[in-house]
């Protein structure tokens, strides 16, 4: 405020100014940005950073995401024969519907059924997989 007041009684022409209530609005707004920009403090560089943000290369998430791989391999196996053709053409092999669908002596729109059918029959296999969360244990101390 008294930073505000200084600048409105310094300012050459408010006399000229139509609506003061505005002005002294429009000046405090600018004061603020300015306080604003004053206080940010410098972005880091690269060089200044000695700690990777995340540790995803850790023993443990490679452990993880091992299991996990392992995971979505059984259940593609679980597949039935054109199902899992489908799915490991368009997915692993990385091939067009339209490739796979001559291949498969079918239609583009067949196989993108076929895939969807897939995805969904891993889903439900992965979820019934999974196991219950840990359950906090409480026991019942008497002093």
């Amino acid at each position: 405020m008294q930073e505000l007041f200084i600048k409105l009684s310094n300012s050459r022409g408010s006399d000229k100014v139509a609506n003061l209530g505005a002005y002294a609005h429009r000046a405090a707004i600018n004061l603020a940005f300015d306080w604003r920009r004053s206080q940010k403090r410098p972005a880091l560089d690269l060089d200044q950073v000695h700690e990777p943000a995340s540790n995803d290369n850790s023993p443990l998430s490679k452990l993880v995401q091992e299991e996990k791989f392992q995971e979505i391999l059984d259940a593609i196996g679980k597949l039935n024969g054109l199902y899992r053709e489908a799915l490991v053409m368009r997915y692993i092999q990385e091939e067009s519907y339209d490739y796979i669908a001559e291949q498969l002596d079918k239609t583009a729109q067949q196989v993108r059924a076929l895939c969807s059918k897939a995805l969904s029959r891993i889903r439900s296999l992965l979820e019934s997989n999974q196991t219950t969360p840990f359950r906090k244990e409480t026991y019942d101390v008497k002093d």
